[in-house]
């Protein structure tokens, strides 16, 4: 970038990197040959109890996400969080794509001066915020196209495994 976008977006060295869980960095592989944290704390894989208060479309993605993440083997119950944002994004998301189907994507109206002027429907946009964040979420958990593509399965040796030393 040049020094002026530097400039109009603020100091690069201010926004800190979002570090990728060992679990995920070992089933991407390692090409950099960084050592992986041996103190990053391993929580167990499991299914966190989905919340009662989603509604259809929400339950919905709950369980689509839970399904496929849990045979990436990627999910854990501490996810719980995660996974309802990614179920609630969806559903406004749902909400959002039912509004500009029955609406339109337009509406017009008219302007100070009489003129007819023809604007965005407000759910357009709620819908691209939602679509947004629950395509991060799906990127968290490895289930879109590109994410996948960095995932593959490895063999965990002896060293790797944190409960071979107490089981022989």
């Amino acid at each position: 970038l040049s020094a002026h976008s530097r400039d109009s977006i603020g100091d690069f060295s201010a926004v800190p990197r979002v570090r990728t869980p060992t679990s995920i960095r070992k089933k991407k592989g390692n090409p950099g040959k960084r050592p992986y944290n041996k103190r990053e704390p391993q929580i167990k894989a499991g299914v966190p109890e989905m919340p009662g208060d989603l509604d259809k479309d929400g339950a919905a993605a709950w369980k689509r996400i839970v399904s496929h993440a849990s045979k990436l083997e990627v999910l854990t119950k501490a996810d719980c969080e995660m996974l309802e944002l990614a179920a609630r994004a969806y559903s406004e998301y749902r909400e959002a794509q039912r509004q500009v189907s029955e609406d339109g994507a337009t509406y017009e109206t008219e302007g100070t001066e009489g003129q007819r002027i023809i604007k965005s429907h407000p759910a357009v946009a709620t819908r691209a915020d939602a679509w947004r964040r629950y395509k991060s979420a799906l990127v968290e958990f490895g289930m879109t196209p590109a994410a996948r593509s960095k995932v593959s399965t490895v063999d965990v040796s002896e060293d790797d495994d944190p409960e071979s030393k107490y089981f022989h």
